[in-house]
């Protein structure tokens, strides 16, 4: 019924635009230009402030904390099982040890970055290592896929696992990884072997014309604490930003580690508030794509909280 009604009035317009054409035409001269004039003025301040009206700038925010928890002897992520009594300890074991991965990058070998020596380097080291691994876990939610481990539960082997099934935006395209990895550049945990091998044989899928900025603010009177920043721009249409920020650190471990009770004092869990903010444009608000890119925006806030978040 809506297409028939747009067919129709598309075809009444075309024809009364046809038959004012053709009564200019046969009628024109001085006298009929100032109306005509007039009424085109008319007609497209009327549209502006109609439409003007209409469209509004609207934002999307959402907030979590997350901790990576660091052997302080080492100056290296806790590498632990998680306790079998917690029902995700299966997603912990993931993040555990993919953060324990990315933290040891490597060139033929020879690590590439400087363990911490104190807290002021560990708050950047952890924020820094999150913000890799935050485009790292956008790339796999965004690829889709299915992940499996095994655990023990009673001296026995249990296989358990999850599919993820992305939210695919309009005009979703696939970036080829060694772009990415240019972006990326600017983080020491980008550029070992085992990083670059990952990127130039994967791909990203974003929505057309979007781009991946980092951003570090170190701190200062000014701004405040250090700030690590994902950001994500498609011109005229959003920008998306997620902001990694310290809000302190503990000598105590999450309940869900099982850590031996003699060896608690080496961890030191650091914690930090993630802020992810969606700005859409006014000018765009009523564009067909608009819709599902709020849509995609909201799942992919809740995706990555559900990925850091016990």
């Amino acid at each position: 019924m809506v297409k028939f009604l747009v067919i129709a009035a598309g075809g009444c317009i075309i024809l009364l635009l046809g038959i004012t054409i053709f009564l200019l035409a046969m009628n024109w001269s001085e006298k009929t230009y100032t109306p005509v004039v007039t009424s085109i003025l008319v007609a497209v301040v009327t549209a502006f402030i109609t439409v003007g009206l209409t469209i509004k700038e609207e934002t999307i925010n959402a907030q979590f904390m997350t901790y990576i928890v660091m052997d302080e002897e080492g100056h290296v992520p806790l590498i632990a099982l998680p306790k079998n009594t917690n029902t995700n300890h299966v997603k912990i074991m993931q993040r555990v040890s993919q953060l324990a991965g990315l933290s040891n990058p490597t060139i033929q070998g020879v690590r590439t970055v400087n363990l911490p020596t104190n807290t002021d380097e560990t708050f950047s080291f952890c924020q820094e290592l999150l913000q890799y691994k935050m485009v790292q876990d956008i790339r796999d939610l965004q690829g889709g896929g299915w992940t499996t481990a095994q655990t023990w539960e009673g001296g026995r082997p249990v296989i358990e696992g999850s599919v993820q099934t992305p939210k695919k935006p309009p005009q979703l395209i696939k970036i080829p990884g060694q772009e990415i990895l240019k972006a990326l550049s600017a983080n020491r945990f980008s550029n070992g072997d085992g990083q670059k091998f990952y990127w130039e044989h994967l791909t990203f899928a974003l929505p057309d014309k979007t781009r991946l900025f980092l951003r570090h603010v170190p701190s200062s009177p000014q701004s405040g604490v250090e700030k690590r920043i994902v950001l994500f721009s498609k011109p005229y249409f959003y920008t998306i930003e997620i902001t990694i920020e310290p809000i302190g650190a503990g000598s105590s471990v999450p309940r869900a580690f099982d850590i031996a009770p003699d060896q608690a004092h080496r961890y030191r869990t650091y914690q930090f508030v993630i802020t992810m903010d969606a700005k859409f444009e006014k000018w765009t608000a009523g564009n067909w794509q608009t819709d599902g890119l709020k849509a995609w925006v909201k799942w992919l806030f809740s995706a990555i909280e559900s990925k850091l978040v016990d």
